[in-house]
């Protein structure tokens, strides 16, 4: 009888075991399954983003800038492209988990970046090409500014020779 017994308690011990094991492996099965979800959902907004940046930045690849696309690259050259968008996937690697709120504020600030030049779009920094173009535009405002001021001078001096 207590052999039996013995037995008993041992098999169905062993039968516990048993089922928590496969418990388990289910478990990993769903993690792992999980897992390939968020990879692709994620691999899905990167490639989301990064479509809307390049129609943003209007220029493809190398050389020519599309129509008023946007700020940041329109035109640039193609390595400093590579270059931001390389940057850019490391951060998005760090974020990883972001919420579809911020997909909606993408989205807006797309609709709103299109109209020519600059508005809202040029995603990250910008890169040197921007900062070029920044510079230049200040630098041509100052020389008219100089060119007016001239202007009004030569204007006061003619004036006060004609009374």
């Amino acid at each position: 009888m207590k052999k039996k017994k013995k037995k008993k308690k041992e098999e169905e011990e062993e039968e516990e075991e048993e089922e928590e094991e496969e418990e388990e492996e289910e478990k990993k099965k769903k993690k792992r399954r999980r897992r390939g979800r968020r990879r692709r959902r994620r691999r899905r907004r990167r490639r989301r983003r990064r479509r809307r940046r390049r129609r943003r930045r209007g220029g493809g690849g190398g050389g020519g800038g599309g129509g008023g696309g946007g700020g940041g690259g329109g035109g640039g050259g193609g390595e400093e492209e590579e270059e931001e968008e390389e940057e850019e996937e490391e951060e998005e690697e760090e974020e990883e988990e972001e919420e579809e709120e911020e997909e909606g504020r993408e989205e807006e600030e797309e609709e709103e970046g299109g109209g020519g030049g600059g508005g809202g779009g040029g995603g990250g920094g910008g890169g040197r090409r921007k900062e070029k173009k920044k510079k230049k535009k200040k630098k041509k405002k100052k020389e008219e500014e100089k060119k007016k001021k001239e202007e009004e001078k030569k204007k006061k001096k003619n004036t006060v020779t004609e009374k």
